[in-house]
């Protein structure tokens, strides 16, 4: 019970096969995603392989599947073997950038040696790992099939209301992108636009989900420690009460 990152740690401990594949419990997998998956790997000798996915409900929640309905299907054409750096910026560029661990096939190997991990105890942290994991890679690649499916049901992280908890997970997400940016010395310049665009983003997914909040939940803030309490104000309740000072 200690949250979906720790389950995903515990088993990449436990893995001893070339490559890694993170299920959500609630979604399925076309039956031969693995093998079409691992096959497409070995040939191009891939760090991490990405694939698309499509979404579905069996509960009161069709709306969010009309909404979604194309979102984990990228249009563009990623097929030849890119540097991690190189396939973000195509797809960022394209709005095709997915952070989803679900659509991603990993090299074990690749994900051992650069000492890559989930974040435990946030939400979104895939917004962490999937930037690590692509500015590391040497190898990526896509393959544009449908081998994903994600099941919309209500009470889930990606339909229930959003909470003090959606907010904070967005700020550490951001807090260590931007500190693993600051340390990166290899940056190259045509890259480094895109990468600080993709950190800002998850600045704004934190604010903009922090002016949802009641005004009671706004206040659970105080209860962070002292540090990391003054680095939420800073960069997320201040400017989301300025915005709304400003009508904006």
């Amino acid at each position: 019970n200690k949250g979906l990152s720790a389950t995903r740690t515990a088993g990449i401990r436990m893995a001893r096969g070339k490559y890694l594949y993170f299920m959500d419990s609630d979604d399925l997998l076309s039956i031969d995603a693995l093998k079409i998956l691992s096959e497409h790997a070995d040939d191009l000798n891939t760090d991490v392989l990405y694939f698309d996915g499509d979404v579905f409900a069996d509960t009161d929640c069709s709306d969010q599947v009309q909404l979604h309905s194309q979102y984990y299907i990228r249009k563009h054409d990623y097929s030849s073997v890119y540097k991690g750096t190189e396939l973000m910026k195509k797809m960022w560029e394209n709005e095709e950038y997915r952070v989803s661990s679900c659509l991603q096939l990993i090299n074990r190997a690749f994900f051992i040696s650069h000492g890559l991990q989930f974040k435990e105890g946030i939400l979104h942290e895939d917004n962490l790992f999937n930037f690590k994991c692509m500015l590391n890679a040497s190898r990526t690649s896509h393959i544009q099939k449908i081998l994903f499916h994600r099941r919309y049901r209500s009470g889930s992280i990606v339909t229930q209301r959003i909470s003090f908890s959606h907010v904070y997970g967005y700020f550490c997400c951001f807090k260590e992108m931007q500190k693993y940016l600051e340390d990166q010395c290899t940056l190259s310049e045509d890259f480094e636009s895109t990468a600080f665009d993709i950190v800002g983003r998850v600045l704004m997914n934190a604010r903009d989900n922090f002016l949802k909040l009641d005004d009671a939940e706004k206040y659970t803030v105080y209860g962070l420690p002292v540090g990391q309490r003054s680095l939420f104000k800073f960069y997320i309740s201040d400017y989301a009460n300025m915005k709304n000072s400003w009508n904006i």
